[in-house]
């Protein structure tokens, strides 16, 4: 794909309706940021990562984010375009208005790096706000988009290293049953496999900082299957009240994120993902 130019004839189209809500609207403000080449460099190991969920894994802190690492890169899901990775993420939602601007994603990027795990990072991020689980299940508006992020990746030639699951205030809010999210989470991973069929998928556990929804929690975990490639993320509703925006339960403040990131580090080493 030559710089400057999105993805030729794509047969696969973003989801553009969020039922109930109106037009989707993604951080899509590329011309704004500096574009390179996606092509692999021999000898230069490069991950690969994709994050989908709420606005819990979109662009969810209150300050935007300068990447440290030259080879952070992000993949605009929106066009199929490579950037330099700064904060606002392009691809998920917010970005626009604080106090959700940046993510823990681009920080995981850095992160990454630093840790030695790898001297490239490629972010992918689609989550989107508002969402719950049946949203990205196979009927969900969203779930088509896991499938435009995979082809994304495999256009550009890059091999999708893990895919991180982190959602569950809304499903929390909701009153979503263990079961009803369980259900529509095994059907997210499904799709998924119906792509990336042995790519470690990390779930993390999410639902409220305050009161920590047990049921949602079972769910998220019932998952894990270490034969399956499927591990645990990230216990989001175990970190302390400054790791989030106030008042509580609320998104992740910029400490938050930086830890968040961290600790993903630790989580996709353990899952052998990096």
């Amino acid at each position: 794909m030559a710089i400057g130019a999105a993805s030729a004839v794509d047969p696969y189209v973003l989801n553009s309706v969020f039922p109930g809500v109106g037009a989707v609207d993604r951080y899509n403000e590329y011309p704004s940021r500096t574009q390179v080449a996606p092509a692999l460099v021999g000898g230069e190991t490069t991950r690969c990562i994709l994050t989908l969920g709420d606005s819990h894994s979109a662009n969810c802190a209150p300050s935007t984010y300068t990447a440290t690492q030259a080879r952070n890169h992000n993949l605009n899901v929106s066009n199929g375009g490579v950037y330099l990775l700064a904060g606002p993420l392009l691809g998920p939602s917010n970005g626009k208005v604080a106090p959700l601007i940046a993510g823990w994603n681009e920080r995981l990027g850095d992160a990454m790096i630093v840790a030695g795990r790898c001297a490239r990072s490629i972010m992918c991020g689609i989550g989107y706000g508002s969402t719950k689980v049946s949203d990205w299940a196979v009927g969900g508006a969203f779930n088509r988009d896991i499938g435009v992020a995979c082809e994304r990746f495999r256009r550009n030639g890059f091999t999708v290293d893990a895919v991180i699951w982190h959602a569950g205030p809304n499903d929390d809010a909701a009153g979503t049953t263990q079961a009803s999210y369980a259900t529509s989470l095994t059907s997210v991973i499904n799709t998924i496999r119906g792509f990336l069929a042995t790519t470690p998928i990390l779930v993390t556990l999410c639902s409220n900082s305050v009161t920590p929804n047990v049921g949602i929690r079972a769910a998220q975990a019932g998952v894990w299957n270490s034969s399956a490639k499927i591990f645990a993320g990230i216990d989001e509703d175990g970190y302390s009240a400054i790791n989030f925006q106030a008042p509580l339960p609320n998104h992740p403040s910029d400490t938050g994120c930086n830890n968040f990131a961290t600790d993903y580090v630790t989580a996709l080493i353990a899952a052998g993902a990096i």
